[in-house]
């Protein structure tokens, strides 16, 4: 399990297999399939079926999304249908055996495919994205494609410029690291911290484009060197509980099997050049559409001044509808750690331009 430390945050799945809508119902709560080319994906529509339909974008790449479910059915389902969706290869989805299906191209006309089947499914004319971390990003990647059919954008934790993250936490480590050599003796020590040093500058100077392992290296391996969580304020939760486990219809083993399926679409992803040097700060301007950019004030492993700079990139066209919430005493996820400052924010954005 070693090296699916990046998928922590993703710990719930759930399935039910019923395509079928009852019309005649406000609420629902279902499963099916969406093929698309060469795959099949995974959704779980949940919610109130008169009302606005949020596609939710999960984290990774090579995350899940039913964890979500837990934390909004209670609140945002009852005043909107949110889609759950697996991204190609991830969760409930089907397994990828093929890295070279994995990639931005596919994962954006994945989506454009699963607006396009949830809209006419569910008679909705625009949909909302909602994107947490990678998920985030995501969201964006398709707007710059096509913004006709989305209504609002939401990106917690997400990276417009995925260089600026690396060399923030590099140096974020870098302090650490000196700071902890400079106050030992212990021989052992001091070579571990050199080494680290060392290590940290060779990273900085390379060119990203195989950056699987030294992903790994800087985001998990140096932090618990170091006794620092560049994504968390607080500590890690549990594994779900049995209530939650048989809320999502799901065991403990089928979980687990989704950790391998995750790394292999993360590992594809972080192998490209064209992800780990996104930089798409001089083009999300473009979008006109209502944005709400989200961070953690604490979020180290996307840099904490991510939101800003994207924030200020959608701010240079059309600024009377984007707006930035830096989330006090969180880090990467804040509907983990702040869920009740966070969640009412997203809603309070939603009900705002959904009338």
């Amino acid at each position: 399990m070693k090296n699916l430390k990046f998928l922590t945050f993703f710990f719930l799945q759930f399935l039910i297999i019923n395509p079928t809508v009852a019309k005649t119902t406000e609420n629902i709560d279902e499963s099916f399939y969406i093929p698309v080319q060469e795959s099949e994906l995974f959704v779980r529509v949940s919610g109130n079926l008169n009302k606005p339909l949020i596609i939710y974008l999960h984290g990774g790449p090579g995350g899940f999304s039913t964890l979500e479910h837990e934390l909004y059915k209670n609140n945002l389902e009852q005043d909107y249908l949110i889609a759950y969706f697996d991204q190609r290869g991830c969760g409930q989805s089907k397994k990828e055996t093929d890295t070279y299906r994995l990639n931005i191209e596919n994962y954006i006309k994945d989506l454009e495919k699963v607006i396009v089947v949830l809209s006419k499914k569910y008679g909705k004319e625009k949909v909302n994205l909602m994107g947490e971390s990678w998920g985030g990003t995501y969201g964006l990647l398709y707007l710059l494609k096509d913004q006709s059919k989305v209504s609002t954008m939401i990106t917690n934790g997400g990276v417009a410029n995925a260089p600026y993250a690396y060399y923030n936490l590099i140096q974020k480590e870098r302090v650490l690291t000196n700071k902890l050599l400079k106050a030992t003796t212990d021989p052992d020590q001091i070579k571990k911290y050199k080494h680290i040093i060392k290590e940290l500058e060779r990273i900085e100077k390379s060119d990203f484009d195989h950056f699987f392992n030294d992903m790994n290296l800087i985001k998990h391996t140096f932090p618990e060197l170091l006794n620092f969580n560049p994504y968390r304020v607080k500590p890690q939760n549990g594994p779900p509980s049995k209530e939650v486990l048989e809320d999502c219809n799901i065991d403990m083993e089928t979980l687990l099997s989704f950790f391998p399926k995750g790394e292999y679409v993360n590992k594809a992803f972080r192998n490209q050049s064209s992800y780990n040097n996104l930089n798409i700060l001089d083009k999300i301007s473009d979008i006109k559409i209502p944005v709400l950019v989200i961070q953690g004030e604490k979020d180290y492993s996307v840099g904490i001044n991510q939101a800003k700079l994207m924030y200020k990139a959608l701010n240079k066209e059309y600024s009377e509808n984007k707006h930035l919430e830096i989330i006090k005493n969180a880090g990467h996820s804040t509907t983990g750690e702040q869920p009740g400052i966070t969640i009412p924010i997203i809603k309070q954005f939603l009900d705002n331009y959904n009338k």
